[in-house]
């Protein structure tokens, strides 16, 4: 081989070795990968005067489909809580609020439902009791919505990516990526998921993130204070607590005993299972894994589902309904 054909090929290599190593790093690590669709335009930090369309009820949910129009939300719920509050919404496409200072969401105790689609670049700030996306939420539902590059820092008593504080709320199919939680305040309620939760329910949720400040024994990976009446069900946690990326300290305090709580460490993971089937209770592990030879799902060590093609493509963006299974034996969708 002639010398400079040697050259060639050894920066050919190195190119290559970068490529890969760049793909890996933004696509691979769930820390880093973004499920914002391309082209999803930044908030400006203004406030739009309408909602995108429907009238708030459960079969017509105002739509959501921008920074601005989530902003009008929140002064609605501040300037007309009696007639929004209990209203239903829905996201109509990815948001990103592109790092600028977001106050919380007050007053809601109404129908949130992302649709799968995902918030992210979110800054919170604010000086309330109860810091979160939303400050409380009371009696409210909260479903199919991905958090994505959430920061707060704060003193707050209650602190949490979704909720300060939570109370008779049902959260189903959420996924909360690179949350970053810093406190201050050594004797706050904390938890990557809420600060304090009441009487509610926590169905197939996953989160990735970290719980960092003051040593603080009212911390938590899942809820800072786990009052009573909460129920847990799928709940997979990628969380370092105070320095701990193994941490099993689910609950800052509790007093209950909950089951179907995992770390996403101690799942057995893909590899192992591609090509046959999966446990739905290791479901969330498929974020940011090739999912092409995935065609049976194993639900409660029994039931068999087939993956039909639009499911498929929603786990590998990590999305996935169960409505959208088919159990085995049926013609599948596509």
């Amino acid at each position: 081989m002639k010398k400079h054909d040697k050259k060639f090929l050894s920066l050919f290599m190195i190119v290559l070795f970068l490529c890969v190593t760049i793909f890996i790093y933004y696509i691979i690590s769930p820390s880093t990968y973004s499920r914002l669709a391309v082209g999803t335009s930044k908030w400006d930090g203004s406030i739009a005067d309408s909602f995108s369309g429907g009238n708030g009820t459960p079969e017509n949910p105002f739509l959501i489909s921008n920074g601005g129009e989530l902003a009008y939300l929140k002064q609605l719920l501040l300037e007309d809580p009696e007639n929004y509050q209990t209203k239903s919404y829905k996201l109509s496409s990815d948001i990103n609020l592109n790092n600028l200072e977001f106050s919380p969401i007050t007053n809601f105790a109404g129908s949130f439902d992302g649709d799968g689609n995902t918030i992210a670049n979110i800054n919170v700030v604010g000086t309330g009791d109860y810091m979160g996306f939303f400050s409380s939420l009371e009696s409210a539902e909260i479903k199919n919505l991905n958090i994505e590059n959430y920061k707060v820092e704060t003193n707050a008593p209650k602190v949490g990516t979704i909720v300060g504080h939570s109370s008779s709320t049902r959260f189903e199919n959420i996924t909360i990526i690179n949350s970053e939680i810093t406190s201050s305040n050594s004797e706050s309620e904390i938890g990557l998921l809420a600060g304090l939760a009441n009487q509610s329910n926590f169905n197939n949720i996953y989160m990735n993130g970290e719980i960092k400040g003051e040593e603080n024994e009212n911390a938590g990976v899942v809820i800072g204070n786990d009052v009573l009446g909460n129920s847990f069900n799928k709940v997979i946690t990628n969380v370092t607590l105070n320095g701990s990326s193994h941490s099993d300290k689910y609950f800052g305090k509790s007093a209950n005993t909950h089951n179907s709580i995992y770390h996403y460490k101690d799942i057995n993971t893909l590899e192992n299972s591609i090509g046959s089937t999966i446990e739905l209770d290791a479901l969330l592990i498929l974020l940011n894994k090739n999912t092409d030879n995935i065609k049976w799902l194993k639900y409660n060590s029994h039931i068999v589902y087939e993956l039909p093609n639009k499911a498929v493509e929603e786990v590998k963006s990590g999305r996935l309904y169960k409505s959208h299974l088919v159990p085995a034996g049926t013609s599948p969708v596509p």
